[in-house]
């Protein structure tokens, strides 16, 4: 059957997601040296492509075929996707069994997709709720939002994990370090996110190691890194304008030194675009300028020295406004572009879009619970999850909300009815990627003003004992602990005093 064109996107997924199964498989049964890169494209496409995509599936196809009378196809949609995303939690296997499984799982289910699912849809759904589908589709590749902030003390772990899933070692303690090295004055780190996630950073370092600069009082913008998922996006050029324009407030010229072997190939090309010029001394290794017919070795310590003529605009920052360039397969085709410095204390959250629960939402809020409780404890037990079969009817005497950015269900919560002027707080869930971003703070802000609007006079909430950040969190709050049971942690908050 010929595609609608509203599920062409969709189907032209398929076909990259067909490819890279093929291509985990044979990296399976090939020579092992490529299975750790075949692994570090597979996380970084689940990130930058499959995830987006099952979001899509599971909250406009899933639920207007739910409603069509299709729950059984609709469930074994989620089952899948649920398989799929099992592969990359916490502690999930990297070895060659694991790429041979993921591989032919992610197979399997695209052609139960296409062969079966679309199908189904293209027959059962009307014109208007496809068009919503094609419409997140286009939403997908269009508003994704880059920030680029100045390094803060909540970077270190996410930047370094998100290295180690690529297979880089870049250690918690060598941003740390930079973060030292930035409060002293000596550098300046410029963190790049995309969708609140980390993309890149790059380094400016005030008085650099290159003798000539050095002298000169030329900074030297060093270490520029976009994960692999991000490059060719655009990212490398705004990182690249916001480290110029962060030098231009104290110089009219920046150095940048670029290595001579094939893999800085991408940058050497960046930097000449951006009008670098050799600063006419030759090569270096290690910082020394090397001497006519000497011999050397090429690796990174062969670099070769470029300066800049800064022109600085009036307010010392320049706007980015990149063309319309792939992502892996995202387009920044607009793109929300935001300078930060870091400031004290906890950074303010985009704000969220809090509404109560509908039964619109009902596989998408029990797929975000459900995966928080397994990136938590490495696996699910869905039988112990039951009140989430139907949030509506589970939650009835009490008020479910849901946190939106954009079209984008990112957070939940909930109070229900405990005793007498008592409500319990349960359901705290933040999609992963969106996590240490003030979010929690404001789903739980809106339900305690819930639970004052209702003269409630106490809330109530219990966590596990040794998950000490949540605990922080409510305490920040003013919960009080009451006690400990069974592993587990109970708190109060007197709303009356708070």
């Amino acid at each position: 059957m010929k595609r609608v064109s509203q599920l062409r996107d969709l189907s032209e997924d398929h076909h990259h997601g067909l490819v890279l199964a093929r291509k985990a498989k044979r990296a399976a049964s090939g020579p092992d040296g490529t299975v750790t890169e075949v692994w570090a494209e597979v996380e970084a496409a689940f990130k930058g492509e499959l995830e987006s995509h099952f979001e899509i599936e599971e909250s406009f196809i899933g639920e207007a075929l739910r409603a069509a009378g299709e729950s059984q196809l609709v469930q074994r949609l989620a089952d899948e996707h649920q398989v799929l995303r099992g592969l990359f939690m916490p502690g999930q296997g990297r070895a060659v069994d694991d790429l041979q499984r993921f591989g032919e799982l992610l197979e399997r289910h695209i052609r139960f997709e296409e062969r079966e699912l679309f199908q189904v849809a293209q027959d059962k759904l009307s014109s208007d709720e496809l068009d919503v589908v094609a419409a997140a589709c286009s939403k997908r590749r269009t508003e994704l939002t880059l920030v680029i902030h100045s390094l803060c003390k909540q970077d270190p772990e996410p930047i370094s994990t998100a290295f180690d899933e690529i297979g880089w070692n870049r250690p918690v303690a060598q941003y740390e370090t930079y973060l030292d090295q930035q409060e002293a004055g000596d550098l300046h780190v410029l963190v790049a996110t995309v969708e609140g996630l980390f993309a890149g950073y790059v380094t400016v370092k005030w008085e650099t190691d290159y003798a000539p600069f050095a002298d000169a009082g030329v900074p030297e913008i060093q270490d520029l890194n976009v994960l692999p998922q991000h490059r060719r996006g655009g990212i490398g050029t705004a990182l690249m304008e916001a480290a110029e324009a962060l030098v231009g407030e104290r110089s009219s010229t920046v150095g940048i030194g670029v290595g001579m072997y094939p893999d800085y190939g991408n940058a050497q090309r960046l930097y000449v675009l951006r009008g670098y010029v050799p600063d006419g001394r030759g090569l270096t290794y290690n910082g020394r300028i090397l001497e006519p017919m000497e011999s050397t070795v090429n690796d990174d310590d062969l670099v070769l020295y470029f300066t800049k003529a800064l022109v600085q605009s009036d307010d010392g920052l320049r706007e980015s406004s990149p063309e319309s360039t792939p992502v892996g397969r995202l387009i920044f085709r607009r793109w929300h572009h935001l300078y930060s410095r870091c400031g004290s204390g906890r950074m303010r959250a985009e704000d969220l879009r809090i509404t109560p629960f509908s039964p619109l939402h009902q596989l998408a809020t029990r797929k975000l619970i459900l995966v928080g409780l397994g990136e938590h404890w490495g696996w699910i037990d869905e039988h112990i999850n039951t009140d989430l079969e139907d949030i509506e009817a589970s939650y009835a005497g009490g008020d479910f909300v849901l946190g939106w950015l954009g079209d984008r269900l990112v957070a939940t919560g909930a109070l229900i009815p405990e005793e007498e002027h008592t409500r319990r707080i349960v359901r705290m869930s933040v999609a992963r990627r969106f996590r240490r971003q003030g979010h929690g703070h404001q789903i739980l802000d809106h339900l305690l003003a819930i639970a004052k609007k209702a003269g409630i006079g106490r809330v109530v909430v219990e966590t596990t004992e040794t998950w000490d950040e949540t605990i922080a969190f409510y305490r920040a709050y003013g919960f009080q602990i009451d006690g400990h049971r069974s592993g587990d942690v109970h708190m109060s908050l007197d709303l009356d005093q708070a």
